[in-house]
């Protein structure tokens, strides 16, 4: 089930492999865009939290990129089989353990009740309420299903309870990170997202040493998976893509003075209300969103193939 992501995917392979399988990057893509998508949905349609800011045009752009980010999941969900006529039988012959069967069932629910909340916003209604409803409990279902099963599996670097805890977090992150380099942190709130997201990341920060902590101390198996993440050959993708890139530089810029805008109107602007210091802190905001996205994809390729 290997298909590695070049050379230098081919020849890192996790320590004291138990015989589950190397799932290379597909996968772990797949996590982080389904991931992605459903928590950006659940923040878009959850009452009363950002859908009354959003004018409908903004919600159609958001909802048709969530789309997007669906469908090419599920061509990643196919590319994994290597044989894509098999696809098919992921429907036929279910199996519960699975996590293509069940990636594949969720993502096509969710991807026609895409479609229908779209239908609806092109002619500038909300769907209905079932519609809406459906798709959260699909949303929370792809969010939640891949770190149940990965628990679930006979290895020790998964059987954490932190790693039950660690998906849905980067999946908040990851939503709230797609919102903001979408349509920025005005439409969204102003200083309040911003705040929410760094300290999610610190949160993700804390439960990531956790999970190193407790997969090293659990067995041999687990402490040479962690040394192979922090000083292995691991280690590039570990500090460089999912610490400092994807954690610690997005939450050095959120929090840096002049980031969190205070909402004060500014003189000079154009228009009254306009907060202050928006245009010098934007590129700032999309930066650390695209920053953080890419250290999702770097963690979620690492709790796949490493730990």
């Amino acid at each position: 089930m290997t298909l590695p992501l070049g050379p230098y995917l081919a020849q890192v392979t996790p320590p004291a492999w138990d015989g589950i399988g190397h799932w290379g990057w597909p996968i772990p893509t797949y996590f982080s865009l389904g991931g992605v998508s459903a928590a950006s949905m659940l923040l878009l349609q959850w009452p009363g939290l950002l859908r009354s800011r959003l004018s409908v045009a903004q919600q159609r752009q958001v909802v048709l990129v969530q789309l997007l980010a669906l469908l090419l999941g599920s061509a990643l969900l196919v590319l994994d089989l290597r044989r894509p006529e098999r696809f098919l039988l992921l429907f036929v012959n279910f199996n519960s353990a699975s996590i293509l069967a069940i990636g594949a069932r969720l993502l096509t629910g969710l991807i026609l009740i895409t479609l229908v909340r779209l239908w609806y916003l092109h002619r500038g209604q909300a769907a209905p309420r079932v519609f809406e409803w459906t798709s959260i409990g699909l949303e929370a279902a792809i969010i939640l299903y891949p770190a149940a099963l990965l628990f679930g599996m006979p290895r020790a670097a998964w059987a954490t309870p932190v790693l039950l805890l660690d998906f849905p977090v980067t999946a908040a992150i990851g939503g709230g990170a797609a919102l903001l380099l979408l349509l920025g942190s005005a439409p969204l709130g102003g200083p309040r997202p911003l705040g929410w997201l760094a300290g999610l990341l610190l949160l993700e920060i804390v439960l990531l040493a956790a999970r190193l902590g407790l997969v090293a101390a659990v067995s041999a198996e687990g402490s040479k998976s962690v040394a192979a993440v922090v000083g292995g050959p691991y280690a590039p993708v570990f500090w460089g893509a999912q610490v400092v890139a994807g954690l610690v530089l997005p939450l050095t810029l959120l929090v840096w003075p002049g980031v969190v805008l205070s909402g004060e109107a500014d003189p000079s602007a154009d228009g009254p209300g306009v907060p202050r210091r928006a245009s010098a802190t934007g590129w700032r905001v999309r930066g650390s969103a695209a920053l953080i996205l890419l250290g999702l994809v770097a963690s979620k390729l690492l709790v796949v193939n490493a730990i």
